[in-house]
């Protein structure tokens, strides 16, 4: 069995996945991080170089996480902590960010960069107020968040979103494959496209959504973010 967890990136779930994980207490924990990025998070003084979009979305994951008291990231470590201490093993199931960033501004045609910028500086620093709106639109329905964004930005879809949810679950199939019992704690907007090709590889998995998650959270603010973490632990915008 594979139970996806949905989270995100500035938002405090750190105690309800440490009673997630040590309640299931899977054979394997695994994680929407690779090495790098896990390293950074584990020693927050490391930095590593990135490109130029991936810098900018994460300057603004951590405007968003500061206004809320939080570090973003923190819910992977919190995750990779209690999987430590429950003895159960971690798998990092993510591509290497950088090179990710790397392809997606490779491909970007010149006229959906400028979008993206355009987008990104107008739409990626709202208020709190309308932060937790946006949220709570996007999760109540990811399928018509991502045609939009399809549509917008195609190239931004494919790297970011497509390509990583059938990289991740490869990697999760490859994990159960033994029937091991996997927990694994991933972008709420990647859960959809996760679960969705598991299921059409006939894997058996279980959904905890966000808005679950958050449901027994009652001090927690939601976030919107692009699910990726940078290289030093900082985590830039998007759930996708």
């Amino acid at each position: 069995m594979i139970t996806l967890l949905g989270t995100a990136h500035v938002v405090d779930l750190r105690e309800r996945l440490r009673a997630e994980i040590r309640t299931r207490r899977p054979a394997v924990v695994a994680l929407e991080l690779d090495p790098p990025r896990l390293a950074g998070l584990l020693n927050p003084q490391r930095s590593g170089k990135a490109p130029a979009v991936y810098r900018l979305l994460a300057s603004f994951q951590r405007r968003l996480a500061a206004e809320r008291g939080i570090e973003p990231g923190s819910e992977m470590k919190a995750a990779y902590e209690i999987a430590r201490e429950i003895g159960s093993g971690v798998a990092l199931i993510d591509v290497d960010v950088r090179q990710t960033f790397a392809r997606l501004w490779a491909q970007m045609p010149w006229g959906e960069r400028a979008r993206f910028f355009l987008a990104a500086l107008a739409g990626l620093l709202p208020g709190r107020a309308d932060l937790d709106r946006q949220i709570e639109q996007v999760s109540a329905d990811y399928a018509s968040f991502f045609e939009s964004l399809g549509a917008q930005f195609p190239t931004v879809k494919r790297v970011l979103i497509d390509e990583r949810n059938e990289h991740m679950a490869k990697a999760l199939a490859d994990l159960s494959a033994g029937g091991l019992d996997v927990v694994a704690v991933i972008g709420d907007g990647h859960v959809d496209g996760v679960a969705a090709i598991l299921s059409g590889r006939g894997v058996a998995v279980e959904q905890l959504r966000l808005r679950e998650l958050r449901g027994e959270i009652a001090t927690s603010s939601a976030g919107f973010s692009v699910t990726v973490e940078s290289p030093n632990g900082k985590a830039p915008p998007g759930n996708a």
